[in-house]
């Protein structure tokens, strides 16, 4: 399954399909406010470099880790996709998936990748394995312009990792 795993290590950030920047000092100052004052989105963000592993020292992990549940939970889209995004590293993939199905259902397209993969690839007995909803899932993520989606697909229709291989 190594094209789940390479998806988590180079994922393009959340809904947009674009890549999440590391703030500069004065920028992540602002950033860090504005998630101290709610802003889901701001949460969301510190998620993400929890994610990339760009926060060192326990405290600075609880802390993004407790934003990213907070943005999740007042239900923002990318907020839950980072969460999922963090659950699949943890290997906790029920959580994953639940949580990345919230995403998609609150309008994050990209999180219809990580949906469609979890229901081709049978990677916990907890999710119903379903090979059509899961291609379906995938193509319409790629056909709605996610880069990772559109790779994704192209790599496993050449290889035939879940879709009818294409020799062309």
């Amino acid at each position: 399954y190594v094209f789940f795993f390479l998806s988590i290590q180079i994922r393009l950030f959340a809904c947009e399909g674009i890549l999440m920047p590391v703030l500069a000092p004065a920028e992540f100052e602002k950033t860090t406010k504005l998630a101290q004052e709610g802003d889901t989105h701001a949460m969301a963000y510190f998620g993400f470099l929890y994610v990339k592993g760009l926060l060192k020292g326990t405290e600075a992990e609880k802390v993004a880790l407790n934003y990213a549940h907070q943005s999740a939970k007042s239900g923002d889209s990318q907020g839950q996709y980072i969460l999922g995004t963090i659950y699949a590293k943890q290997n906790n993939h029920k959580a994953a998936f639940d949580t990345f199905k919230q995403s998609v259902e609150n309008g994050c397209g990209a999180g219809k990748l990580d949906v469609g993969i979890y229901l081709i690839k049978n990677m916990d007995e907890r999710i119903e394995h379903n090979t059509l909803s899961g291609k379906a899932l995938i193509r319409e993520a790629a056909d709605e312009g996610y880069p990772l989606a559109q790779l994704w697909l192209g790599i496993a229709i050449g290889t035939g990792d879940g879709f009818e291989k294409n020799e062309k």
